[in-house]
């Protein structure tokens, strides 16, 4: 845009200081707008702690003073005044406990503190006190503003609670609605309101607006519409007007009074854009905290605003450059109705001082506005920024008639080009560079706050509107958040604000304007200022439907169920659309299923088996249902198990789903196995869970086994001998482990501890127990000699069980064996012979006792009765039988006589064994001694 200088350029600055500047006829912008700054820089005395409005109010002050006027009446209409008191926001240094005494001490009342803010009414005239204080950083003037039964007001038919009421018959009974505004009762008419049923009894006021200057009573009308769509809510008022530190100690107070539900339709310009403030903590704390849903008025700034980064001039890099194209403009041309104050906040990305402490803003941005073609500079801000909040406020009044004018915002010091963002009031219009953005701030930009657009009554389904349109006014969505609380940058995080809409420009009894819209005449309240409550309301019928119902699942079940209303799905605008409490309610009710677990079968011979689980889940309630999750503590998830197959819809009243899966049930008799299985069905927000555990019972088997014994020598020759016995024991049950308890032998007794035979032993299904222990067998030939084994064994339900085998040895025969040895003395003997003693030993050799039963002589015969020989004789085993006689010996020199001998011996079984020996003797001769030979001796 081409722009004309002229000669002499007059200008206003915010110290209502008119200087004249003598500057050559088309002269560039920049050097029009630097020479003027340099001298509005030098009156605005940037190094000041205390603004310019509050100084400029304290010289207003003297002079009103001295004048003896009755009334005093500031020439900025926006200061909010009390008596000869005025509202203000002081950033501390350091902690901020030091510069709320300070305060105290100059006379300052109901002062709160937050953060490193501290807000409240300090007196007039001890303003230029202020800047002596240590503990002071900046303070600036606090600007708090509204979003703005005889009566029943139109959004409870538009919002359907009517419906809800009738429908579920609810009221809002046992729900606490917290409300702060402006003030309550400042204008009186309470006690009507509650005589006609506009209002409840139950209402606890906590804190009014102090001084009640001001008041409007708006609390008091947002409380009749939640009175009228939840007319069982009992209500607690705290004034949000009394600063923000004041605003945000007050939502701890409502929530620490047992309120479920905060809503307030109160903003300020100073709280920061880019940063979560004070009062965005405290919502985010009670919601966090105490389970509050906290509603807030989204605003009725539509989209005015114009946002940036900082584009320095090419020139003083002094002023920001408008035209984002390859052009230069450093002024941007608005216009303003006639008669009319606009309100331009400015602020820009660095992080608030009075948030987060030091270092605060590094960059002092103004913005100024000047006539239409530009020669005059008609106001700038002159807040000293740097080391305090990024933020200048002006209030502009065009005296004149509907004009054009322009903006310019110059970087007063500092080198940042930070984004910029300016949010004006409806009173003006940007005529050119205009990008419309986002106008939804401070704390209904908090992550947990629950910011409420507007729609009017009229243009809603209720009332023959489809799709319901989003009211003019209803602010914009989309300020980013830049830092976190201390102060430290972040992502971009753009929250989805407003969340939903809910409608507005119903009536009160005193509140707003009277619409002609409706055919009565009582007063229409519109704006967010009344979206607001009336969402707080349809969350009260939420909350006494389900008292355990958290503040997500409220906010879940008021956006889930929302109308749609601009843009398909969520927007910026509109949110999730319009609230519709009827479906909220719907949604947010619990689904009802049963659920049956049938086992086949239901009982199991020990040790256990396999079993069937048939599992059938069937909707019982009035709305659908879907079967999410089917577990149970042994599978776990059962999804894809056996037959089951999640998820399952269940329509409503009766839908049923069945599957089946196996399992294998293992235990001891008399065990009782549970099985606990777990259906969960979700609603549309609630969910109905059911748990159910089933037996499976397993009955007793007794014990059974088998014993087996052998022997290795399944023979042995008379009389007997030792053999080894080979036990085994043999679990033939296949249901669980037997012990052995006992083992003995018939003949021996407990065989315990013989051979490697050991008691007890645990014998495993299929198992066997084997040992191994000597045993001597005795008889005779022919016997067979048994032994009996016996064994007991029992289960862990202690059923005894005996089991035995039988070992059997059979005992040979032996033949007798024995020998006879047969001796003679003398072995010779002289012709012709002579007697010779015979002496005879039968030896038994066998293992039982021989009878000697015959004894003959080859000469003789039988020797019975010869000599010793006596018959028949016993001869015991291993011993022998002796005997001797007298036999002749006949014969001829140098013959040898033989004699036989035979003996007969038999065993017990008549067995005989002949045995014999033989002698002999021999015969001499005799020599013949002649005569000679005598001589010769």
């Amino acid at each position: 845009m081409s722009r004309n200088a002229v000669s002499r350029l007059p200008f206003l600055c915010a110290l209502s200081l008119y200087v004249t500047i003598e500057v050559p006829a088309d002269e560039p912008d920049w050097h029009i707008l630097s020479k003027q700054l340099d001298v509005v820089a030098q009156a605005n005395e940037k190094n000041n702690k205390v603004s310019a409005e509050l100084r400029a109010l304290h010289g207003e002050f003297v002079l009103f003073q001295a004048s003896k006027a009755q009334h005093f009446q500031p020439a900025n209409p926006s200061l909010k005044l009390n008596d000869d008191f005025v509202l203000i926001e002081a950033t501390a240094k350091g902690e901020s406990q030091a510069l709320l005494a300070a305060l105290s001490s100059l006379g300052g009342l109901h002062l709160a503190s937050a953060n490193f803010l501290v807000s409240g009414y300090m007196p007039i005239s001890a303003i230029p006190a202020l800047e002596s204080l240590p503990s002071l950083a900046i303070a600036r003037a606090s600007y708090p503003y509204t979003r703005s039964g005889l009566v029943t007001s139109q959004s409870d038919i538009a919002s359907r609670a009517d419906i809800a009421r009738n429908l579920y018959g609810l009221d809002g009974s046992g729900v606490v609605i917290g409300t702060m505004s402006d003030s309550f009762n400042c204008q009186g008419g309470a006690a009507t309101d509650i005589a006609n049923d506009d209002l409840p009894s139950s209402i606890t006021v906590v804190q009014e607006l102090p001084g009640c200057v001001g008041g409007s009573d708006e609390g008091r009308a947002m409380m009749q519409i939640i009175h009228d769509l939840a007319p069982g809510v009992s209500h607690l008022y705290y004034t949000a007007s009394a600063g923000p530190a004041a605003f945000a100690n007050g939502i701890h107070a409502l929530a620490d009074l047992g309120a479920n539900i905060i809503v307030d339709d109160i903003g300020y310009f100073s709280e920061p854009w880019f940063q979560d403030g004070p009062i965005a903590q405290a919502v985010d704390a009670v919601t966090t905290q105490h389970g509050v849903s906290y509603f807030s008025a989204a605003g009725n700034d539509a989209d005015n605003s114009y946002q940036a980064t900082f584009s320095p001039d090419s020139t003083s890099a002094q002023f920001h450059d408008f035209d984002s194209g390859a052009g230069e403009d450093l002024l941007q041309r608005i216009f303003i109705l006639g008669g009319q104050t606009v309100t331009i906040v400015l602020q820009w990305s660095e992080p608030y001082a009075s948030v987060s402490g030091a270092p605060g803003a590094t960059t002092d941005i103004d913005i100024c506005i000047g006539d239409d073609p530009f020669t005059t500079t008609l106001s700038c801000t002159s807040t000293g920024n740097i080391g305090g909040d990024p933020i200048d406020i002006m209030n502009f009044t065009n005296p004149g008639p509907d004009s054009f004018f322009n903006i310019y915002i110059n970087r007063f010091a500092g080198t940042g080009t930070p984004f910029l963002k300016y949010i004006h009031s409806p009173t003006m219009a940007v005529a050119e560079f205009a990008n419309t953005s986002s106008t939804i701030y401070g704390h209904p930009n908090a992550g947990f706050a629950i910011a409420t657009g507007a729609a009017n009554f009229q243009d809603t389904p209720e009332f023959g509107t489809s799709p319901p349109q989003v009211a003019p006014y209803s602010s914009l969505g989309g300020t980013p958040i830049l830092f976190d609380s201390s102060g430290a940058p972040i992502s971009p995080a753009v929250r989805l604000k407003p969340n939903f809409t809910c409608t507005d420009n119903g009536n009160t009894t005193f509140f707003g304007t009277d619409s002609t819209a409706d055919a009565d005449t009582w007063p229409n309240f519109s704006g967010t200022s009344a979206a607001a409550p009336a969402a707080a309301a349809l969350a009260a019928l939420i909350r006494e439907f389900d008292p355990d119902s958290t503040y997500l699942e409220v906010y879940q079940a008021l956006t889930s169920t929302a109308i749609d209303m601009d843009a398909s799905g969520t927007d910026l605008l509109t949110g999730h659309g319009l609230c519709d409490v009827t479906g909220a309610l719907g949604s947010i009710e619990s689904p009802d299923i049963t659920l049956n677990v049938t086992p086949a079968p239901p009982t199991l011979p020990e040790p256990g088996g396999g079993v069937t689980f048939n599992i059938s889940v069937s909707n019982v309630g009035d709305i659908q249902a879907s079967l999410t999750t089917l577990s149970d503590d042994a599978v776990g998830n059962l999804d894809g198990f056996g037959t089951c197959s999640l998820p399952q819809i269940l329509t409503p009243d009766g839908g049923n789903y069945q599957c089946s899966y196996a399992l294998t049930a293992s235990g001891n008799a008399a065990d009782s196995l549970p099985l606990s299985v777990t259906a969960t069905a979700n609603g549309p927000q609630k969910s109905d869970t059911e748990v159910l555990t089933v037996f499976v019972t397993l009955t007793d088997v007794p014990p059974t086994a088998t014993l087996s014994a052998s022997t290795n020598s399944p023979e042995i020759a008379e009389p007997g001998g030792m053999a080894s016995i080979h036990v085994a024991v043999l679990n033939t049950g296949a249901a669980e482990a037997i012990s052995l308890i006992s083992l003995s032998n018939s003949e021996l007794g407990n065989i315990a501890g013989q051979g490697n035979c050991l008691v007890p032993q645990t014998i495993d299904p299929g198992s066997q127990y084997q040992c191994s222990y000597p045993n001597e067998f005795t008889g005779n030939a022919a016997d067979v000699v048994s032994h009996q084994i016996n064994a007991a064994v029992s289960d862990d339900e202690l059923n005894e069980l005996g089991v035995s085998d039988t070992v059997e040895v059979a005992i040979t025969d032996v033949p007798p064996s024995a020998s006879l040895n047969a001796s003679v003395e003398p072995t010779q003997l002289t012709e012709p012979g002579g007697s010779a003693t015979i002496s005879l030993s039968i030896v038994n050799y066998e293992v039982d006792d021989l009878d000697l039963t015959s004894l003959a002589d080859s000469v003789l015969g039988g020797l019975n009765g010869q000599g010793t020989c006596d018959l028949p004789q016993v001869i015991e085993s291993g011993e022998s039988y002796s005997c001797e006689y007298i036999g002749d010996f006949v014969g001829s020199a140098g013959q040898t006589i033989v004699r036989d001998i035979d003996a007969t011996v038999q065993d017990d079984e008549l067995n005989q064994l002949g045995v014999g020996d033989s002698i002999t003797v021999g015969i001499l001769g005799v020599d013949i001694i002649f005569a000679d030979d005598f001589e010769d001796l």
